[in-house]
């Protein structure tokens, strides 16, 4: 089951909306850590009242943000959820290319590694149509008249 850990600083909205899906039956998997950096964040109480477990790791406790980030993803790693931290040698054309080419390799292994062709799912389909229309394609719609399935919550 896929562990999801969720960082909060404020309201906590996204977490609801997630731990209700998740509730509903929704969203297939399981809230491993929700983490805020403030001690006031309605987030973490949101968090408890769905007894998902919490960290509060306030920023200003740490040197550098480097020190903080190495306590977030211990945090993370202790509650069982993976963490990659990407650095980038710039943001340019080129590093961004190099990145999205990364991403989709990893996605495709990650596919065979499960059994699913994952080039070949409703969001892929999607974001082809969208493509499509946004480079004025004929028989594709623009963007803003594609709609996305109603039943997938990641859409």
């Amino acid at each position: 089951m896929l562990r999801l850990g969720v960082l909060v600083s404020g309201r906590g909205s996204n977490l609801e909306a997630i731990l209700r899906a998740i509730a509903d039956g929704r969203l297939a998997c399981e809230v491993a850590l929700v983490v805020s950096n403030r001690a006031d964040a309605l987030g973490l109480e949101i968090a408890r009242i769905h007894g998902a477990p919490t960290a509060l790791l306030e920023h200003r406790q740490y040197a550098s943000r480097e020190q903080f980030d190495t306590a977030l993803v211990g945090a993370l790693a202790r509650a069982g959820r993976m963490s990659m931290t990407i650095e980038l040698p710039a943001i340019d054309a080129g590093a961004i290319g190099e990145l999205i080419m990364m991403l989709e390799i990893a996605t495709v292994v990650a596919g065979a590694l499960y059994g699913v062709n994952p080039l070949d799912q409703p969001g892929v389909e999607l974001g082809k149509v969208l493509t499509y229309g946004l480079m004025g394609r004929p028989g594709f719609p623009p963007p803003d008249d594609a709609q996305p399935d109603p039943g997938n919550v990641c859409a």
